[in-house]
């Protein structure tokens, strides 16, 4: 394994014991290393960048390491409990969210900003170029992870930001033209946001059928249209055939 992807992993472990250590109050001791075949995994978090689609980090644990983590938001003990709640599943998801936070900022010097996805909990469909192995452990504590990285991530680690590609306009015309022919047709994933706020943990865990989240947007602003949590458009919610839709007012250069 390159000398940049053990940096890489190392930083990984190190700043996910660091989180671990700082929910549980004890040392943590990590160890990251490359293998053919890790440890099986049911639950995923990924992150990636956000200027690069397929530039993708995944990070998989078993139901019971899950069970862990979560418990540890509340500084509990996990039990014998091996299979998730859907209580533990919302307390694991913010771990994820404070963990590639603070990940985020100790891999900078590597790799810049990261941005933050954890989606369903499901394996990731995209094919890992390198696959690594994490282990945290305490005197009560024992996690194991699987680490998964795209070509473009082992690209970018290997390679660095100090290398950057060309930009479009330094290109030929004609390959520039070319290029461009071959996205269109890519198909992307946009986002309606009505509006957001900020709520505490136990504010979520509270949250029951029939709740109502108060949102910091009126009923009559303008909603936005994100593509990969960047704004690009903002606009009107619509009707059309039974369905939401978005009647565009200001495009976002």
């Amino acid at each position: 394994m390159p000398d940049s992807a053990t940096q890489f992993l190392e930083v990984l472990a190190a700043s996910l014991g660091a989180m671990l250590s700082q929910l549980t109050g004890s040392e943590i001791r990590h160890q990251a290393a490359l293998q053919n075949q890790p440890a099986p995994a049911e639950i995923w978090a990924s992150a990636g960048f956000r200027d690069e689609d397929s530039c993708r980090l995944a990070i998989g644990i078993t139901q019971k390491a899950g069970v862990l983590l979560a418990r540890a938001m509340l500084t509990e003990p996990p039990g014998d409990a091996d299979t998730m709640s859907s209580d533990d599943a919302e307390l694991l998801a913010e771990f994820w969210r404070q963990s590639f936070g603070r990940m985020s900022t100790d891999l900078k010097p590597l790799l810049g900003s990261v941005t933050v996805e954890y989606a369903d909990g499901q394996e990731p469909q995209w094919q890992p170029a390198l696959s690594a192995a994490i282990h945290l452990q305490s005197e009560k504590t024992e996690v194991s992870a699987v680490v998964r990285l795209s070509m473009e991530m082992v690209r970018r680690i290997t390679v660095g930001d100090n290398q950057s590609s060309p930009e479009v306009g330094d290109l030929p015309a004609e390959e520039t033209a070319n290029n461009l022919d071959l996205l269109l047709n890519v198909p992307l994933s946009v986002t309606l946001r009505f509006g957001q706020r900020r709520m505490s943990l136990r504010e979520i865990l509270q949250l029951t059928s029939g709740s109502v989240v108060e949102l910091d947007r009126r009923a009559e602003d303008a909603v936005d249209l994100l593509l990969d949590e960047r704004l690009i458009a903002r606009g009107q919610v619509v009707v059309v055939d039974g369905c939401y839709g978005l009647r565009v007012s200001e495009v976002v250069r």
